[in-house]
């Protein structure tokens, strides 16, 4: 996947989001954040530096799953940011 790109959500198999301001129809942009704490944090203030989050940005949706071994049961879950990214800055 090309970075700094608009991507559907048909490449991004995503799904609508309802939010509080408005509805998200699952295209945008996309950045996994792969590796461990110092590489996630690494990738968000490249996205920061990159003018990618700042103040202006709409909505931030944050997935990602959640493993449980004495279960065998999966969690998945979808965190979102409105409005400005404060919880960044």
């Amino acid at each position: 996947m090309i970075r700094w790109s608009f991507h559907t959500a048909e490449e991004l198999g995503g799904s609508a989001q309802r939010g509080k301001l408005a509805v998200y129809h699952g295209g945008g942009y996309k950045q996994d954040l792969v590796g461990g704490n110092s590489s996630a944090l690494e990738l968000i203030n490249e996205l920061r530096e990159n003018g990618w989050l700042d103040r202006g940005t709409r909505v931030a949706l944050i997935d990602f799953s959640l493993y449980n071994a004495n279960l065998n049961l999966f969690c998945i879950v979808r965190l979102v940011q409105h409005s400005t990214l404060l919880l960044l800055y």
